[in-house]
């Protein structure tokens, strides 16, 4: 990729970026996003756990896991399938990419 295709590249990608910077929230929901869905569809620790094909305690273990940063990816992604959710995972600079160079 010559220096004109990278400028471009990062203009599209700071043009993509500036949206999410501007979401009036990124931050996680307190209790975790797994638990405020699946509480907020009135399911069960329980139903959550026959949708995943693990244990009801595992499914605790996993919103214990969101709650202090710990639960993978992987296992975040497969907790949004079986809510019917899509995960959105994004690296989102604080500022412009072209600042951050300068």
């Amino acid at each position: 990729m010559n220096s004109e295709e990278r400028f471009n590249a990062k203009v599209h990608l700071d043009s993509i970026l500036e949206r999410w910077r501007l979401l009036p929230t990124r931050h996680r929901s307190s209790r975790g996003w797994v638990r405020a869905i699946r509480e907020a569809l009135g399911m069960t620790t329980t139903q959550l756990s026959s949708r995943l094909g693990v244990s009801q305690s595992r499914v605790v273990a996993m919103e214990v896991a969101e709650q202090t940063g710990s639960l993978t990816i992987k296992n975040l992604a497969r907790a949004a399938n079986a809510l019917d959710c899509e995960l959105v995972y994004a690296l989102v600079p604080r500022h412009p990419l072209q600042a951050m160079i300068e």
